[in-house]
């Protein structure tokens, strides 16, 4: 694993970006592909992802942006937001654990009922105290955990 703690050890926190440089197409996508497939509690994925990387697109964005950040985002060539949604749904678990079912995840019948239960449980838990969208939004910090990773590994300021 020295590669990856090589490449945590080199990346940075970008302070200032060049209106100049441009990120590729096929940079971007990458960080969104590896956006997306971010693991996350319960394999829920419970985000969306907003990007631009024209002036058009970002000027949409730019209402959103705080004043301390408007120089960085004006200056970047692309830019992606990360959305938490408010709540994880009967519907997105019952995907989910139909998927893993799919993947051949469960040794049993009984383990696929009883995981489906226990995430439905705990979903019902967070929604009733007022944690669901807390919850969600932690876990969007794992998928900008990834994408920072996979910036710096394709060399991008971050």
């Amino acid at each position: 694993m020295t590669w990856f703690l090589d490449l945590m050890r080199r990346r940075y926190t970008c302070k200032r970006y060049d209106p100049a440089a441009a990120v590729g197409h096929a940079e971007l996508m990458e960080v969104l592909e590896c956006l997306r497939l971010s693991p996350s509690g319960v394999n829920t994925q419970p985000w969306r992802f907003l990007y631009a990387a024209t002036q058009a697109g970002k000027a949409r964005l730019e209402p959103a942006i705080p004043a301390f950040n408007l120089a960085k985002f004006r200056d970047c060539s692309a830019v992606v937001v990360i959305c938490a949604r408010e709540r994880t749904s009967e519907e997105d678990i019952r995907a989910v654990i139909a998927a893993e079912d799919a993947d051949g995840r469960f040794a049993s019948p009984g383990a696929r009922e009883e995981r489906l239960a226990h995430c439905l449980r705990m979903a019902a838990a967070d929604a009733q105290g007022g944690d669901a969208l807390r919850h969600n939004i932690e876990q969007c910090h794992i998928a900008l955990g990834m994408g920072l990773a996979a910036a710096a590994a394709l060399g991008l300021d971050a």
